[in-house]
C-alpha cells in the first residue's frame, strides 16, 4: 500500500481543498484539510504496462483564489512497489513535497485567480 498525503501549514484560518483523480478513473471527493491536519489517500500501483498516475487540485483562500494543480502528485513505477509515500505541504509562499520523507523543497508556486 503506497500514501499520497496532503497537509495544510497555511494559517489557522484557512482550509486547503484538494481534489483528486487518476488516469483509471478515480475520483476522490473535494476534501477539506483544516490547518495543521492531513489529508491521505491509499493506493496500489499496478505492474507493467497499467502505471497509475495522480492528479490533484489543490485551493485555498478568501473565494479559493488561490489555486496549482500537480499533474503528477503521485505516478506509478514501471514495477510493483509498496510502502511509497509522496507527502504535498501547502505553505503561504507554495507547495513543498516530500518523498518517502526526504525532503524534496518547494515544488509548485500558488496561481491566483483575478476573478
Amino acid at each position: 500500500m503506497n500514501t499520497l498525503e496532503f497537509q495544510n501549514k497555511l494559517n489557522p484560518s484557512t482550509i486547503l481543498n484538494v481534489n483528486c483523480s487518476s488516469n483509471k478513473n478515480e475520483v476522490e471527493p473535494l476534501h477539506e484539510v483544516k490547518f495543521n491536519e492531513k489529508y491521505q489517500i491509499f493506493l496500489r500501483e499496478r505492474g507493467p504496462g497499467n502505471r497509475i498516475v495522480w492528479r490533484c487540485l489543490l485551493r485555498h483562500g478568501y473565494k479559493v483564489k488561490k489555486s496549482q494543480i500537480i499533474w503528477r502528485a503521485y505516478r506509478g513505477a514501471q514495477d510493483i512497489r509498496c510502502a511509497q509515500k509522496r507527502s504535498w505541504i501547502a505553505r503561504v509562499d507554495g507547495i513543498y513535497l516530500e518523498s518517502n520523507f526526504k525532503t524534496k523543497g518547494l515544488q509548485h508556486h500558488w496561481i491566483v485567480n483575478k476573478k
